[in-house]
């Protein structure tokens, strides 16, 4: 997948924002020719992620995407939004049509943003990411399936705070686990799954990626845990992103930084996918 921030705003300012140096303390970048690239530049069959910087169902965002699959047919897409805006009658097709699916993030985190409110067809929804700072008191996924009927799976982590670094969670992986324990042996056919970056060097990652290989291995670095939900081990935080710039930041995981600290890291589109 290509993480894509197609959006330089958002509706939302959460107080736990990861990438709130760039998005709300900063004059927004944004490159009015950041769709002509995609479409000139991003390889055929490309699998595109469109994520934050800025809440990617803003109208700036929609528009964009559209345009993007419209006229790059071989292109599919994730879209991972706070919800609050409903998908226009295009990007609807283009879920039927099996070329888009869409993530909700839908959690403690993002509930407690001004306003907020759940507008997008939620028929429309096959996941949700759910970022915790403490165990919930209260959670169910029979009612996530009854609000979202065609949900297939919950991705379940911990808040970072990033006020001291990317790897720094606040609630523990050990509490995560338990968690996802918890709920993963459901009833209602919902996948449950923990991610974790096999980059990180700190020894609470280190400990819970040793702990995630002791399960049964179902896809490559994807761990099935005897509790009923999967920990996949990923490499996200190396991936390179195309910014709102439409410039490529190499490593994604600087993405938290601000504009200034990454400016000298960056490159173009063409240069990125010259190969």
């Amino acid at each position: 997948m290509i993480p894509v921030e197609i959006s330089p705003f958002c509706n939302f300012s959460c107080e736990k924002c990861i990438v709130k140096k760039r998005l709300h303390e900063e004059k927004p970048r944004d490159n009015p020719k950041i769709v002509e690239e995609i479409i000139r530049y991003v390889p055929q069959n490309s699998y595109l992620g469109f994520i934050g910087l800025g809440e990617p169902l803003m109208p700036i965002g929609q528009k964009r995407i559209e345009e993007i699959m419209t006229k790059r047919k071989d292109i599919q897409a994730h879209i991972q939004t706070n919800g609050s805006f409903k998908l226009n009658n295009k990007l609807v097709e283009f879920v039927k049509e099996g070329r888009l699916d869409i993530g909700i993030s839908y959690d403690p985190h993002h509930q407690q943003a001004k306003n907020y409110k759940i507008n997008i067809q939620e028929d429309c929804v096959i996941g949700v990411t759910v970022v915790l700072s403490s165990t919930p008191k209260s959670f169910s996924v029979k009612f996530l399936k009854r609000k979202f009927p065609n949900l297939a799976k919950i991705l379940v982590g911990p808040m970072f705070d990033i006020d001291i670094s990317i790897t720094q969670p606040i609630m523990s992986w050990e509490k995560v686990y338990e968690f996802c324990a918890e709920i993963g042996d459901n009833k209602e056919g919902i996948i449950i799954f923990l991610e974790i970056s096999k980059d990180w060097e700190d020894e609470p990652s280190k400990k819970m990626i040793r702990k995630a290989i002791t399960g049964k291995k179902i896809l490559k670095e994807c761990y099935a845990m005897p509790e009923g939900f999967f920990i996949y081990i990923d490499e996200y935080s190396k991936v390179p992103r195309i910014l709102t710039n439409s410039k490529v930041l190499l490593a994604g995981e600087k993405g938290i930084l601000s504009w200034k600290e990454i400016e000298n890291e960056l490159v173009s589109i063409e240069e990125f996918f010259k190969d």
